[in-house]
């Protein structure tokens, strides 16, 4: 009678939040406990990331590559335009002891996207299997799932350095002009493409051609 390898005792990874991906040498953190066994079937055992069920994850709209020439490791990242890699994400499985009783640990580094940009603390499941090879080639294989909430922009009080009369303007050739300061913050996905702008749908017809200037860079009316 022919046993088969086990997965079992698999304690759940908890959510973690991209908005701590923002402070300084942010990294995001979590893992769990696994219990597994080979049964009698020890010789040319294995245990490993299933290579064949990554998810398909992005950033930045860019698809999220695997390295998996570790089988104990996976290693999410993606290429930028001048051919340099940045790591997303590590997934790795250890077992000191070697004796089934294994630990898990998963780190992210960038924010991945998330399908709602309307929600900013969407959380995003995804999952990797983890899977053990008998011996004799009896295979069983298990999914952690992973829960990945966003972090979304945010805004402060806009402060006007000084107010602008209309009685001073005489023909086309004035114009008014007043300044003053913004504080907002991208939050963790400010490496993938973000920008500010002024929303032109909720400007009445009289302002329609306004220009933003932000510090050094002008951000078109949209």
């Amino acid at each position: 009678h022919d046993d088969q390898p086990v997965i079992e005792n698999i304690t759940a990874p908890q959510k973690v939040d991209e908005t701590f991906l923002d402070m300084p040498n942010g990294v995001l953190v979590t893992g769990g406990h696994v219990d597994y066994s080979f049964g009698r079937d020890v010789d040319g055992a294995k245990v490993e990331w299933d290579a064949a069920q990554l998810p398909k994850l992005t950033c930045g709209g860019q698809e999220v590559q695997y390295d998996t020439s570790d089988p104990h490791q996976v290693r999410g990242f993606i290429v930028d335009a001048g051919g340099k890699e940045h790591d997303v994400l590590s997934l790795t499985f250890s077992d000191k002891n070697g004796d089934g009783h294994g630990h898990y640990v998963y780190k992210q580094f960038i924010a991945v996207d998330h399908p709602d940009p309307t929600d900013h603390d969407e959380p995003l499941d995804f999952a990797f299997n983890l899977k053990v090879t008998d011996g004799d080639g009896d295979v069983v294989s298990q999914a952690i799932s992973f829960r990945v909430e966003d972090d979304g922009p945010c805004a402060g009080l806009f402060v006007p350095a000084n107010v602008v009369f209309e009685d001073t303007l005489r023909g086309d050739a004035h114009m008014m002009q007043a300044n003053g300061n913004l504080s907002y913050d991208f939050g963790a996905d400010h490496n993938v493409g973000a920008d500010i702008f002024w929303d032109k749908s909720v400007l009445a017809d009289t302002f329609k051609d306004v220009n933003a200037t932000f510090g050094k860079s002008t951000s078109p009316v949209e």
